[in-house]
């Protein structure tokens, strides 16, 4: 190598050893990048070509050949004023580089093969532009969006009725839910009915409703302390819709229908279903509050679109449930 090669060799296994990663942002782009865990950057981006070359030379080994060789794509999501973008990009690789014997001899003697000492590491001022080009981009206009949130609306609709239903598999909707929380009005009417069926809900959650009272300057705000009941998902949910069913006997077709506006203030954290308008096409954020009427009693119900697992894909999750009081 010639000194100016052997100076950014020994730069390239400095950083190795003190923990910093080599990643490559995409295929187009022929540097690589510095990462810390932290996600701070080094200030210099040596080459793709010359880092393969130290590999060759056998400096460094790569202790995941097959998992450097593979992308995993990646899908973010750009709002515009009437429109939102799906774009997919290939995703970066994080090598698992080691520095081999020779190379920890080649840094050890650096400073005496390049007359000076191995240049200080220095994170970068600001992240350098490392935009991948895009694999591909998909718009979506409101129109689109809408047939999204209609079909996710319908899968809600449908979750709501099976777990309503007096032949609701107790099983199914306690593995089908990571844990909902029972407002307090409908927890004081369930609660004789749970104490019986050994339902002790693990936690609360406590909220805070103002009224105002008077006309006018003599107007007072008062708070009112309510508790909301956290049921955690397994045998606390399974016991839940079996005192849900016992207690309320729903049969028949119920009448569900999405909540007016008025209604949804009555939801402690209401603009997060105000801001439901226009989610992404992934639908990650929606919430829709409806409103559920059978036997004569009426509820509302929160869906929300919750991650499976792998965070990509989003369905229709219950999350929350308080029965209205009766006109």
């Amino acid at each position: 190598m010639k000194t100016t090669e052997l100076a950014e060799a020994a730069a390239v296994l400095k950083a190795l050893t003190e923990g910093w990663a080599l990643v490559d942002s995409g295929p187009e782009i022929d540097f690589l990048v510095f990462v810390s865990e932290d996600r701070d950057e080094l200030d210099f981006y040596p080459k793709k070509s010359f880092v393969q070359m130290m590999e060759r030379s056998g400096l460094i080994e790569n202790r995941d050949r097959e998992g450097s060789s593979v992308r995993q794509p990646h899908t973010y999501y750009e709002r515009g004023p009437s429109v939102w973008k799906e774009v997919t990009e290939a995703g970066p690789i994080v090598f698992q580089y080691r520095i081999t014997p020779k190379g920890q001899e080649l840094l050890r003697d650096a400073p005496k093969l390049i007359g000076r000492s191995v240049r200080a590491l220095r994170p970068a001022t600001s992240p350098i532009n490392t935009q991948s080009k895009p694999l591909s981009v998909v718009t979506y206009d409101r129109p689109q969006i809408q047939k999204l949130v209609h079909a996710f609306e319908q899968k809600a609709t449908t979750l709501i009725e099976g777990a309503f239903s007096p032949k609701n598999d107790l099983d199914r909707a306690a593995s089908a839910s990571r844990g909902f929380v029972c407002g307090p009005r409908l927890w004081g009417t369930l609660e004789p009915h749970a104490r019986r069926n050994g339902l002790k809900p693990s936690g609360s959650l406590l909220s805070v409703t103002y009224n105002l009272r008077g006309k006018g300057a003599k107007q007072k705000k008062s708070a009112r302390k309510l508790e909301d009941r956290l049921i955690l998902p397994s045998d606390e949910a399974r016991l839940f819709w079996k005192t849900f069913n016992e207690a309320f006997k729903i049969d028949g077709r119920l009448a569900i229908r999405r909540a007016t506006r008025a209604e949804r203030s009555a939801y402690t954290y209401h603009e997060e279903i105000e801001n439901s308008d226009f989610p992404p096409p992934n639908l990650a954020g929606l919430t829709i509050l409806f409103i559920v009427e059978g036997n004569n009693s009426r509820f509302m119900v929160l869906v929300k679109s919750v991650p499976e697992d792998n965070m990509e894909h989003f369905e229709p999750e219950v999350t929350w449930l308080e029965i209205m009081p009766k006109n």
